[in-house]
């Protein structure tokens, strides 16, 4: 996976593109992490394939850069840790060396449904919750071979 910085981009506006992402599918959320800042702060879809974080602060923000990317077909996430340096230039491609993975996506639908229809508690009364979690964990037994 890399992250191509946008031309424009400063120290108060950082806009990018996730390019070469694995995995099934389209991109769920991005999050940017900026050195000294403590938590991951969401960077907002701006038009096509670019991201954007906006400083709101008006204190600049601080590089490198770990970029948090997850996978909405199956909840992957992955961290491309401090992948857009201190003094990065706008318009290069910055490569990490983490990629998202191509996981078995009806296993991951019946731990998802299992979860949510409570199939593991056989005490549950909602019928259609037992029936619906069988059907999808035999299908899953099926597609898995």
């Amino acid at each position: 996976m890399a992250f191509h910085v946008d031309e424009g981009s400063t120290a108060f506006w950082l806009e990018f593109v996730v390019k070469f992402h694995g995995g099934p599918g389209d991109i769920e959320s991005v999050e940017v992490l900026h050195s000294g800042s403590s938590s991951f702060q969401p960077a907002k879809h701006n038009w096509g394939a670019n991201r954007m974080l906006i400083n709101t602060s008006m204190k600049a923000f601080k590089a490198p850069y770990d970029i948090k990317v997850v996978s909405k077909l199956n909840g992957h996430a992955v961290t491309a840790n401090k992948v857009i340096p201190e003094f990065f230039e706008p318009g290069k491609l910055y490569e990490s060396h983490v990629q998202l993975a191509y996981q078995n996506v009806a296993h991951s639908r019946v731990r998802i449904a299992t979860k949510v229809m409570h199939t593991k508690n056989q005490d549950c009364a909602h019928p259609s919750h037992r029936i619906a979690g069988r059907q999808l964990q035999a299908k899953a037994e099926i597609d898995s071979g």
